[in-house]
């Protein structure tokens, strides 16, 4: 991000030429240090992209992007938010424009509330051509982009606007579907002021939106479904955008059960997002069923559990796991990783036919593809890898534990020998994770025998088939 930025505004383009440059005017007016401007043109047929250009020649300031096909107003946003480099946002259509003190009334407000991470405001109507109920216009600005200001990282987390064909009919949605799911994950303010002038236009999305609604007793009814909402269409739409929402957040979300773990809002929520990202990228090339989300946990609990203590793995196979360990350990400058393993896989992945496995199928051992994988990723220093069996290694154990992974055998009789033999080492508060519980039979059934004894432990988070519990005192 440029030092300077601060404010990215995106302004989708279809056809304004007309209207582009009032709206470009009213950001400008803000008078806000650090605003970028990025027109994006959705192949338009008027004169639109060469207005976008013209501005863009006077104004360093704005950028201008054109989009290969009319790909919808969802597509254009999200298009305008790769580009943006601003710590905030705002989507504001080419035919609307900015009441003066907009910026300058919002930004000091997001900037001294780390837990603010969005704001709408009032909207003015200008050039109405009919009657508009109050109720109405409360479900419209309840839905509109344009008359918002959002932390940019916030927008990623979702995943910017749905871009499905569906979104781009007679009644759009792709607005209400992204509100409603900022609303629902992030934490947010109405401001009451009309810092949006949107102007009316006939035929417009919110014409027809006029068009199948009415107020009766104080509430919102619509009289008039599109074929696209009749047959359901639009819902599974709709439902597939927020599945992937969910699949992409919930894993932070989840960890908010562990209040005493958990940083501060920016840092779990905004920071993490790129941190996520960039050790998915990295090590998922590392051979291993662990999924990304189950690996930032890991790398989470390494990071923040309580406690003082090592860490310590017990199975590791390719290392897949003891580097989202590594790497949470390493950003907080905590211990080093203990991992304990024979280096020759489960016994269930053998009966499998899983093993032996790729890049140390020869020796008969992973260890030499464990230790070049950790090397390669930077964290073989952040690693002590102790070759040997859990029975080995742990009747000659020393030392307090403040995090313990267990993710050997998964047979019922392994697990429970693991979890007796090294979970008497845990901390008071110390985190204890089991891994595949509901994959393996005999895992999850000692799983649900260990949280029946609800005076030693509480189970505090879970992420897909991973679980972590905590050690009471």
């Amino acid at each position: 991000m440029k030092p300077a930025q601060l404010i990215s505004v995106v302004i989708p383009c279809y056809n304004g030429a007309k209207v582009l440059l009032r709206a470009v005017q009213s950001v400008l007016a803000q008078d806000t240090p650090g605003t970028e401007i990025i027109i994006v043109d959705d192949k338009s047929t008027d004169d639109s992209l060469s207005a976008a250009k013209s501005l863009a020649s006077q104004f360093p300031e704005i950028q201008c992007l054109a989009q290969p096909a009319n790909w919808g107003p969802g597509a254009a946003r999200n298009a305008g938010l790769r580009r943006a480099n601003g710590r905030y946002v705002c989507f504001l259509d080419a035919d609307d424009e900015y009441a003066p003190r907009f910026f300058a009334t919002v930004l000091p407000l997001m900037e001294n509330d780390a837990e603010l991470c969005w704001i709408s405001t009032g909207v003015e109507l200008v050039n109405a051509h009919r009657e508009v109920h109050p109720i109405q216009l409360d479900a419209m600005i309840g839905s509109l982009p344009s008359n918002l200001i959002v932390r940019k990282a916030a927008v990623e987390l979702l995943g910017g606007f749905p871009e499905g064909s569906l979104f781009r009919g007679p009644s759009a949605g792709e607005d209400i579907i992204f509100r409603t799911a900022l609303d629902r994950w992030f934490h947010g303010a109405f401001r009451s002021e009309k810092f949006l002038r949107y102007r009316v236009s006939r035929g417009s999305h919110f014409d027809h939106f006029l068009d199948r609604t009415a107020v009766a007793g104080n509430e919102l009814i619509f009289n008039k479904k599109d074929p696209d909402e009749e047959n359901g269409a639009l819902t599974a739409a709709g439902d597939l955008y927020r599945d992937k929402i969910s699949d992409r957040i919930s894993l932070l979300a989840s960890l908010k059960t562990l209040d005493h773990t958990r940083p501060p809002f920016v840092d779990r929520l905004f920071k993490a997002l790129s941190v996520f990202d960039e050790s998915r990228a990295r090590f998922d090339a590392v051979e291993g069923p662990l999924h990304s989300q189950e690996g930032y946990a890991l790398y989470h609990f390494a990071k923040y559990a309580p406690g003082q203590g090592l860490i310590v793995e017990i199975g590791s196979h390719f290392g897949r796991s003891t580097c989202w360990l590594a790497a949470g350990t390493r950003a907080a400058g905590r211990e080093k990783v203990v991992t304990v393993d024979h280096f020759r896989g489960t016994p269930e992945r053998r009966k499998a036919g899983s093993n032996p496995p790729r890049g140390g199928a020869e020796a008969g051992t992973t260890l030499p593809a464990f230790l070049a994988n950790l090397e390669k990723l930077g964290l073989r220093n952040w690693v002590d890898a102790r070759v040997g069996s859990s029975t080995d290694v742990g009747s000659k154990w020393q030392g307090a534990i403040r995090l313990l992974f267990i993710n050997g055998d998964h047979s019922y009789e392994a697990t429970r020998f693991d979890t007796e033999t090294w979970s008497k080492y845990l901390v008071p508060g110390g985190i204890m994770i089991f891994h595949d519980v509901h994959v393996w039979p005999g895992l999850t059934e000692f799983y649900r025998e260990l949280l029946r004894i609800s005076h030693l432990w509480k189970e505090v988070c879970k992420i897909r088939s991973m679980r972590m519990v905590q050690r009471l005192p």
